[in-house]
């Protein structure tokens, strides 16, 4: 699950980094490819990694709460870069938005095997 996420995570930072960078619509569109399949599988593996540590019964309020995370970090970001790109630009803005999903593929590389599910006791499961 580590080396999935990680590398999912990986190419939603390329995406971002390609994305002003291409010179021509069809780079673009490749970039937002890049960082649509990242996004779109690096989403949803995290709720697998939150629903697999923590407590069946907690589980809603868990998913909740990274829900209700995800959303304020959306809204701040869009916020902060509405006051920001002007300064800086929309070039060093993906740049620098790139570095977020780097942070993270660092952070899950880190924590490695601890990503994966907890041994219960009895017959072994399978796992994805």
């Amino acid at each position: 699950r580590a080396v999935l996420l990680g590398s999912t995570l990986a190419l939603c930072a390329l995406g971002l980094v390609l994305m002003p960078m291409g010179p021509s619509v069809a780079v673009f569109a490749l970039a937002s490819v890049v960082l649509g399949i990242g996004s779109g599988v690096s989403q949803p593996m995290t709720m697998v990694v939150l629903s697999d540590h923590v407590d069946p019964s907690r589980r809603g309020a868990a998913l909740g709460a990274r829900l209700s995370v995800n959303f304020l970090a959306l809204g701040l970001a869009t916020m902060t870069l509405g006051a920001v790109v002007p300064i800086i630009g929309y070039p060093i803005a993906f740049i620098a938005g790139a570095l977020l999903p780097v942070s993270a593929a660092a952070m899950v590389g880190s924590a490695g095997s601890r990503l994966e599910p907890p041994r219960e006791a009895g017959p072994p499961r399978a796992t994805f």
